[in-house]
C-alpha cells in the first residue's frame, strides 16, 4: 500500500488528507490482516463480473468459465474475494451470502470479520489503480468513491 501511496499520480488524484488517511487506516489494520502468503492459492487478480461466464443448469446459474488470466499469481484468495465483493452493498446485496456460501463450500476458508478484511485488502488493488498514468476522469471518481466508503465503512455511492 505505501508503494502504491509514494506514486505521484496516486498523490494527484488522492490528495495528502486522503493519502494519509490510507496510510493510517491501513496501518489499523495491519495485525488484523491474515499472512497473505500463508495459505497461497492461485489468484485470479481480476475477479469480477466481466470475466465470469455463467449458463443455466437445472434452473441455477453455475460458472462456465472464468476469463482473462493475465493478472493471475500466487497468493490469497482474499484478494480475489474483496474484488469481487467490491462494487457489492449491504444495504441492497446481489451477491451475498450466495458467494461466501459457494466458497466455502468449495474449499475456501474465510477468517472472522471476512468482509471488512477482504475490503482493506481490496483498497491496494483501488489504489493501484489510482497510480496509472492514463485513468478516464470518470473512473478516477469511482475509485476514490469506493476508496472513501471503505475508510467510512458504509456502502458506495455509484450512480
Amino acid at each position: 500500500m505505501d508503494t502504491f501511496l509514494a506514486s505521484a499520480n496516486c498523490e494527484r488524484r488522492a490528495g495528502p488528507k486522503l493519502m494519509q488517511r490510507l496510510h493510517d487506516y491501513a496501518w489499523s489494520w495491519s495485525s488484523q490482516i491474515p499472512d497473505l502468503e500463508e495459505v497461497p492459492c492461485l489468484v485470479h487478480n481480476d475477479f469480477g463480473n466481466r470475466n465470469i461466464l455463467v449458463r443455466q443448469e437445472k434452473g441455477k446459474c453455475v460458472v462456465a468459465a472464468v476469463l482473462d488470466w493475465e493478472f493471475a499469481f500466487s497468493g490469497s484468495p482474499l484478494l480475489d474475494v474483496g474484488h469481487f465483493l467490491r462494487y457489492e452493498r449491504r444495504s441492497a446485496p446481489l451477491r451475498e451470502p450466495h458467494f461466501s456460501q459457494g466458497f466455502v463450500e468449495h474449499g475456501g476458508q474465510l477468517p472472522d470479520n471476512w468482509r471488512e478484511i477482504a475490503r482493506v485488502i481490496d483498497l491496494s488493488g483501488l489504489i493501484e489503480c489510482l497510480t496509472h498514468d492514463e485513468l478516464p476522469i470518470e473512473v478516477e471518481i469511482e475509485l476514490l468513491e469506493l476508496v472513501n466508503a471503505t475508510l467510512d465503512r458504509r456502502d458506495p455511492n455509484l450512480g
